[in-house]
């Protein structure tokens, strides 16, 4: 994919994912070599408190 949801959208899938996919995308947006390149998918995966 080339351009993000809108957050709408992104929040909307992140929350029908797996508690235990998005611990562990959570933990890959706070290693800071893996954020940099994803940074915008990073900052909606913790705007929306990562794991939650």
């Amino acid at each position: 994919m080339k351009t993000m949801k809108p957050m709408a959208g992104f929040k909307k899938a992140w929350f029908a994912m797996p508690k235990h996919d998005r611990v562990t995308m959570a933990r890959v947006c706070n290693d800071p070599a893996m954020s940099k390149p994803h940074a915008q998918f990073c900052a909606n995966v913790l705007a929306l408190g990562g794991a939650n």
